[in-house]
C-alpha cells in the first residue's frame, strides 16, 4: 500500500478522492511532520514548509508528483527529475486538463480517426490566472507534432494575449487567454476541427439555470474529482509497476519562449 501526502492545495476536495486509489491511501495532515510516515507526494504547490523542498523529497527516496505549471523553469524541472533516477524514485510531471473527461473523449475521437487529421484547434481561457502551459500541451497532444512558427501579441500589462501556432502542412492553433479578469469564475472552451470532423469542449454546454429568487443564475457545474482521482491512480500504478513516469516537456517550454520572445519583438519566431 502505497502512502500519499498531499502538499497543497487547500481548494481540492482530497477527502472525496481520497476514496478512490486502488493501492494507495492519502495520509491526513497529521503525519506531514514524519517523512517515515509516507512514500510520495502529491506536490500541487511548491513546498513552503520549513526544512522541505523537493530536493529534501528526493534524497529522502519519496517520489513526488507536481502539476506542469507550478511555476519552476524547466531547467529546474528537468535537474529534478535528473536527481530522481540517481536514486530510482519517480519525479512525475503532469498536465491535470489531459485528464479532463471532455479532453479525453476529443483525445479519444482522434485516435479512433473519426475526426481526421487536425486542421484548427481554438481555445479561449479566460480566467483570473492564465494556464498557457497546460493548453499549449493540449495542443501538441492533440496534433501529435511541434508547431513551426509561433506569433503573440499581448495588451499592456499581459492581461490579455492571443496566440497563434502554425504547423507544418498548414494546420493552426489559435489560443485566447483573459489573464486579468476579477478573482471568481471564468470561461472556457476548446474547439477542434479536422478533416473528416469537429468536436468541442466549451463550459456553455455545463451551465445550468438556477432559480432561486430575483435574477436567475447562471451555475457552472464541473467535471468532479474523476480527473485527479485518474491521475492520482496512475501515478500509484506507475510506482507500483516500476515505470518511469517522466515525460519531456522540453517542447511546450520552448514554445512558451517563442510566444515571450514574439511578443517582446512583434514579430513571428521560427521553431
Amino acid at each position: 500500500m502505497i502512502r500519499l501526502m498531499v502538499i497543497g492545495p487547500a481548494g481540492l476536495p482530497w477527502r472525496d478522492i481520497a476514496r478512490r486509489p486502488r493501492g494507495a491511501v492519502i495520509c491526513d495532515d497529521g503525519v506531514a511532520a514524519s517523512m517515515q510516515a509516507w512514500d510520495a507526494a502529491l506536490a500541487f504547490a511548491i513546498p513552503d514548509d520549513d526544512g522541505l523542498s523537493f530536493e529534501r523529497l528526493l534524497d529522502g527516496r519519496k517520489h513526488v508528483l507536481v502539476p506542469i505549471d507550478i511555476d519552476l523553469p524547466f531547467a529546474q524541472l528537468q535537474a529534478l527529475a535528473d536527481r530522481a533516477k540517481q536514486v530510482n524514485v519517480r519525479f512525475a510531471v503532469v498536465n491535470p486538463d489531459r485528464y479532463l473527461p471532455s479532453r479525453q473523449l476529443i483525445r479519444h475521437q482522434l485516435d479512433a480517426g473519426k475526426l481526421g487529421e487536425p486542421g484548427l484547434i481554438r481555445i479561449h481561457r479566460w480566467r483570473s490566472a492564465g494556464a498557457l502551459l497546460r493548453d499549449l500541451d493540449l495542443v501538441l497532444w492533440y496534433f501529435g507534432k511541434a508547431p513551426n512558427l509561433v506569433y503573440a501579441v499581448s495588451h499592456v500589462g499581459g492581461g490579455n494575449t492571443q496566440i497563434h501556432l502554425g504547423f507544418p502542412g498548414g494546420g493552426m492553433a489559435l489560443l485566447d487567454h483573459a489573464a486579468g479578469l476579477p478573482v471568481g469564475a471564468g470561461y472556457y472552451s476548446l474547439s477542434l476541427i479536422g478533416s473528416t470532423g469537429a468536436a468541442y469542449a466549451d463550459d456553455h454546454q455545463n451551465m445550468q439555470l438556477a432559480y432561486q429568487g430575483g435574477l436567475p443564475r447562471a451555475v457552472h457545474a464541473d467535471e468532479g474529482t474523476l480527473p485527479i482521482a485518474v491521475l492520482v491512480q496512475e501515478f500509484v500504478d506507475a510506482i507500483a509497476a516500476g515505470r518511469d513516469a517522466a515525460e519531456d516537456w522540453r517542447q511546450v517550454f520552448a514554445i512558451r519562449a517563442a510566444i515571450e520572445q514574439s511578443i517582446a519583438t512583434r514579430q513571428a519566431v521560427t521553431l
